[in-house]
């Protein structure tokens, strides 16, 4: 028993007495909520055991049983400490428009997790682009068209009328599913007529020369993100869809995605140096 006190991880090895044991586990979790996984199921569902556990890290959420998933008490209490637990909640819940609020007051992100219902619904965005524009790209297909949300969210807006990118200055960002160990990366390209455009991947780095590939310029290549994961040759990324000033793209290897925000007509010529504006927030990386 102190073992486990002193390692609560070696609770995956315990017996079932003491996997069941209700004052016990409540000791753990207190040191390691994520402990929760490996207490027995009736403890799982114990309100009281997995309030103390959310209360720690909300994260332990994806823990507790579906009934508690689906208890509204124990799901605010998680989501209004971390919003991205609305993952872990019953898909009632999702829908549950008061329970989608707290959870993008926190983190405007967890707009992800909302049900589709509330993705389409225009309060619920409209709170979640006013925190962080990003969180747009998590909207319906509908409201990512939306005018006065793309106002909120990137400002001036240039919407691309067109089936393939235009030509014109955009700016790039990469999800963090591609660069989780450096945080949030964004880059300013200028797409020319021959589809052809420049992209760094970090401050420092030599920028490589990148084509959309098509008619309709619905793939291109690039080593530059595949640098951080220290893979030789080229990623792949095709066109997802447009969507107003936005040009979504997946990776073909990962299924991780790009942004670009078109912010309008640019030439070649015309960008400052001739060079590429690169920044990085390392208050994001993680």
């Amino acid at each position: 028993m102190a073992g486990v006190l002193q390692d609560p991880s070696a609770l995956a090895f315990a017996s079932e007495a003491l996997q069941g044991d209700k004052e016990f586990i409540m000791a753990v979790v207190m040191q390691d909520p994520s402990a929760l996984a490996f207490a027995s199921e009736a403890l799982k569902g114990d309100k009281k055991v997995v309030m103390v556990a959310v209360s720690q890290d909300p994260s332990a959420l994806a823990f507790a049983s579906e009934a508690l998933k689906g208890t509204k008490e124990v799901v605010m209490a998680a989501v209004s400490r971390k919003g991205g637990a609305l993952e872990y909640a019953s898909d009632v819940l999702k829908g549950d428009k008061e329970v989608v609020t707290a959870a993008i007051s926190q983190d405007p992100s967890a707009l992800a997790f909302a049900s589709e219902a509330l993705k389409g619904d225009k309060e619920v965005v409209m709170a979640a682009v006013s925190k962080e524009g990003g969180a747009i790209e998590y909207a319906s297909d509908g409201l990512q068209g939306d005018m006065d949300l793309l106002t909120v969210a990137v400002g001036k807006v240039v919407c691309i009328a067109a089936e393939k990118p235009a030509l014109g200055l955009y700016e790039a960002s990469w999800s963090k599913g591609i660069i989780k160990q450096w945080g949030s990366l964004s880059s300013q390209i200028v797409v020319d007529v021959s589809g052809g455009f420049r992209m760094g991947f970090y401050p420092g780095q030599s920028e490589s020369l990148t084509q959309l590939e098509g008619e309709m310029w619905h793939s291109f290549q690039s080593e530059c993100v595949n640098f951080c994961r220290d893979q030789k040759g080229p990623t792949t990324f095709r066109l997802e869809k447009i969507a107003g000033p936005f040009v979504y793209w997946k990776e073909e290897d990962t299924g991780s995605s790009m942004r670009w925000t078109y912010l309008g007509p640019q030439s070649e010529k015309t960008r400052t140096g001739g060079t590429i504006s690169i920044s990085v927030d390392l208050s994001k990386l993680t």
